[in-house]
């Protein structure tokens, strides 16, 4: 068969495939339909179709998965069931405070306020604590408050204890408000607790306020509507004991604004310049109390006094009965002055330090005025007035005042409005300062300048006088240390050979001595060291001093602590001796030795509080204090 004849039997559609000989149609022979025994195998089913349905073990595993999860069904359920039933048995909107007493109370008058905690649960509430706070006003009485524990001025605290399902407790609160009239006071009471068998502490707060009606004590005040800047004015605080019974430890204090200076007080200030004890205030009982000062601040400025009068608390702290304030408006002054000490810092003067003083002024107003005068007033024990220079004014010693007119300075007789100028002086203070006896201390130079015009009255038609700002500057105290050395010594007893010899010992006592002159001081110390060479032998007087000895750095200590003022001026000195000794070496014949370094003092001064500073210079042998001494003896011989 030729090609073209077998492509076209294989792809005619129409084509019969040819039949082998030996099959029976498969062009693969027997093969293809099988033989007698492969028809046999298929007769006999040797393999079946599975079967349907779970074997024995598959039944019990899944018995076994379905009574775990009825299990977990289960327990899932009693879970839910256990906090739904501890949820209801507890919620924190179900605890309340609840208080019961008066919104309105009388100042001084007894009050008393049940406080409920109510638990409307039904698990009980553990531990419970009721904390108060309140103002510090309200004092709870002594008696009556079973239990209670002061925890401080505006707080306490009260064990409750267990409160059991929907159950309540009262606690009773008593006490007193020591308040002002229309002063709002509240109390607060705050519940801590556990519920059930929580461990958790939980808490819960309520308050009450209340309203003072009116106080059995009356105060009042006055005080100046308007003022300029360095004005005197005048405060006065009337009061009366309104109650039919005394008031225990009474007292009335001023409290003043910023920029007030108190000059005085009728009657005198029991403590500091704001505060009177009364004592015991008798019932009906009146006083009055005038204060004068000075005030100084800006225009539009609101300066607000108070005035109060109360008991002592039982920490110290007032408890007003009552209390007052007044505002002053500030108003512009025509004139404006103000002086400087432009050389001190800090306000705090030396002995001898010269002050050196300028005094500005400006006329502020919107016009001309008219024979102006400066006065400069200064006040102190401790200038030394001989030395006082002054610039075109005039010292009258008797007043204590300088003074500056137009006849030493022109413009003074019509000021322009906006003229500016200044004056200035300078004064020392003297070197040694006058001490006769203990009240000779805390020395300081006050001065305030003022100014007037005959354009600027006051209320009365008399010249209005405008202050400046007033200065107090303080004057440090003097301390004097002197290093003296002595061979011949009343309480040491010295040793070796006088001159000194080379390579033999030869001792010296070493003294120091203080004097304090005007201010207390404390924390004193002196620090000095040995020069190589030199040795602390270890005696000192009086032994009962506190001075040490380091032998690695070769440093003494003496540690004083408080000196008096006046101590070494009024009395003794403050002393203390120490002994050191030499071995001369033979480089260093025919020289004075050194026996101690410099000596430093430090201390703080407790009136100025600056730290003072004394450094004397070191010692040697030249001992010339000590007239047991030739002066031949005061260098090292080689040979007696």
């Amino acid at each position: 068969m030729s090609l073209e004849d077998i492509n076209k039997e294989l792809y005619d559609k129409d084509a019969q495939p040819a039949k082998e000989e030996a099959g029976t149609g498969s062009p693969w022979g027997a093969a293809e339909n099988g033989s007698s025994d492969q028809q046999a195998f298929q007769r006999e089913d040797v393999w079946q179709k599975q079967q349907k349905g779970l074997t024995e073990q598959g039944k019990k595993k899944l018995k076994v998965a379905l009574a775990v999860l009825g299990a977990i069904i289960l327990l899932a359920g009693a879970i839910t069931a256990f906090v739904v039933i501890r949820k209801n048995a507890f919620q924190e909107d179900r605890v309340e405070i609840v208080f019961d007493g008066p919104k309105d109370a009388e100042s001084m008058e007894k009050v008393s306020y049940v406080i409920s905690v109510r638990n409307g649960n039904r698990a009980k509430l553990g531990n419970v604590e009721l904390v108060f706070n309140y103002s510090e006003n309200f004092l709870p009485s002594e008696t009556g408050n079973e239990g209670l524990r002061i925890l401080s001025s505006g707080s306490s605290t009260i064990a409750v204890g267990e409160i059991g399902a929907r159950q309540e407790k009262k606690i009773i609160l008593e006490g007193a408000f020591y308040a002002p009239e229309d002063a709002p006071v509240y109390i607060k009471a705050k519940a801590l607790y556990s519920p059930g068998s929580y461990t958790t502490r939980y808490e819960l707060e309520n308050q009450i306020g209340i309203n003072i009606k009116s106080s059995p004590v009356f105060v009042d005040l006055t005080a100046p509507v308007s003022a300029m800047d360095g004005d005197n004015l005048s405060y006065v605080i009337d009061y009366k004991n309104l109650d039919v019974k005394p008031l225990e430890n009474a007292q009335v204090r001023a409290i003043y604004p910023n920029g007030f200076e108190f000059v005085s007080a009728e009657p005198k200030p029991s403590e500091g310049s704001n505060v009177w004890h009364l004592g015991t205030f008798p019932a009906g009982g009146t006083g009055k109390i005038i204060i004068q000062g000075r005030i100084t601040g800006s225009k539009g400025e609101s300066k607000t006094v108070q005035a109060l009068i109360g008991k002592i608390g039982p920490d110290g702290s007032v408890l007003a009965y009552n209390k007052r304030e007044k505002v002053t408006a500030m108003t512009q002054s025509p004139l404006s002055v103000y002086q400087a000490a432009v050389n001190v810092e800090d306000g705090i003067l030396d002995p001898g330090e010269e002050i050196r003083y300028v005094v500005r002024y400006k006329n502020s107003g919107d016009s001309l005025l008219r024979n102006v005068v400066i006065n400069v007033e200064l006040k102190s024990r401790v200038l030394d007035i001989s030395k006082m220079r002054i610039a075109k004014g005039y010292y009258d010693s008797k007043s204590g005042m300088i003074t500056w007119k137009s006849s030493e300075i022109p413009e003074l007789a019509n000021m322009p409005i906006g003229f500016e100028g200044e004056v200035a002086f300078s004064v020392p203070v003297l070197e040694i300062l006058p001490v006769a006896g203990e009240s000779d201390k805390n020395y300081s130079v006050y001065s305030v300048a003022k100014m007037d015009s005959t354009d600027i009255l006051d209320p009365e038609g008399k010249n209005k006088v405008i202050m400046s700002n007033a200065l107090d500057l303080k004057v440090n105290t003097k301390a004097l240390l002197s290093v003296n050395g002595y061979r011949q010594d009343a309480n040491i007893e010295n040793f070796g050979p006088m001159p000194m010899m080379i390579g033999s010992e030869t001792s010296f006592v070493v003294r120091w001595d203080l004097a304090n002159v005007s201010n207390d001081i404390s924390g004193a110390k002196v620090v000095a060291s040995l020069p190589s060479g030199v040795k602390w032998t270890g005696k000192i007087y009086p032994t009962g001093e506190k001075i040490s000895y380091d032998i690695r750095t070769n440093e003494i200590v003496w540690e004083i602590g408080d000196v008096p003022a006046g101590k070494g001026i009024l009395n003794s000195k403050k002393s203390v001796a120490f002994q050191v000794s030499v071995v001369p070496q033979p480089n260093q014949v025919n020289q004075e030795l050194r026996l101690i370094n410099p000596s430093k003092l430090t201390a703080k001064d407790n009136f100025t509080e600056s730290v003072i500073t004394v450094e004397e210079k070191e010692k040697t042998t030249r001992l010339t204090e000590d007239k047991s001494i030739i002066p031949a003896h005061y260098k090292v011989n080689e040979t007696p």
